[in-house]
């Protein structure tokens, strides 16, 4: 997920990104995707919730995965007002390392 090893789950809305949301009408930044598998993980766990989700940049991430760290990731977007529920999918779906 992102690459400074914090989960998808662990960004916040509009974190590092504060004015994308804005330019976007009717749409939050919850946070960043890197990665087919993490993009597919992210429609799929949206999909299960019904909740709308928008993935800018997936295409180019499909195509360029290398570049995808340095695009700053796929940008996951969802409605203002599923954002709290948005949040809530993330944080069900957080990976958490096995103890040890």
């Amino acid at each position: 997920m992102p690459g400074d090893g914090r989960s998808i789950s662990e960004l916040r809305l509009g974190e590092g990104r504060g004015s994308i949301g804005a330019r976007v009408h009717g749409l939050a930044l919850i946070g960043s995707a890197y990665g087919a598998t993490d993009i597919a993980f992210v429609r799929a766990s949206f999909d299960a919730a019904e909740i709308p989700v928008f993935v800018l940049g997936a295409d180019v991430h499909a195509v360029l995965s290398r570049a995808a760290v340095a695009m700053g990731g796929a940008r996951i977007m969802v409605f203002r007002r599923d954002v709290a529920a948005a949040l809530s999918v993330l944080d069900t779906c957080a990976f958490e390392p096995a103890p040890r």
